[in-house]
């Protein structure tokens, strides 16, 4: 079981970083192009007339080059990364961690 906490970054279409925008776009050719085609169906949720056109709404779409501005990347920056090793008896944990600006993590033993 991992437990990971760090920060959460949103790489959206709004994005003005060129790195992480083209992070984003490379994301988007590796997506299949059923998975491209949910980014653009109506919200989950959306309460469905019987005379809407399914056809339409879900299947004809044709995925652009471009990313859906639907479509964003997340990125994480893991700081500490908690190991429970469950099936062993007895159980074992490890708390791994990285300070800010370090580039090696430190391990800590800790009881489960």
């Amino acid at each position: 079981q991992f437990r990971i906490r760090g920060e959460l970054e949103v790489i959206s279409h709004k994005s003005q970083d060129p790195v992480k925008k083209k992070w984003r776009e490379l994301q988007w050719e590796q997506t299949s192009e059923g998975m491209k085609q949910s980014y653009e169906w109506p919200s989950p949720g959306t309460e469905r007339q019987p005379t809407q056109d399914d056809q339409a709404d879900f299947f004809d779409f044709d995925a652009s080059e471009e990313p859906s501005p639907n479509f964003a990347l997340l990125l994480m920056i893991p700081k500490t990364v908690d190991v429970v090793k469950l099936r062993e008896k007895p159980q074992k944990r490890h708390i791994h961690s990285k300070k800010k600006g370090e580039e090696t993590w430190t391990v800590q033993r800790v009881n489960p």
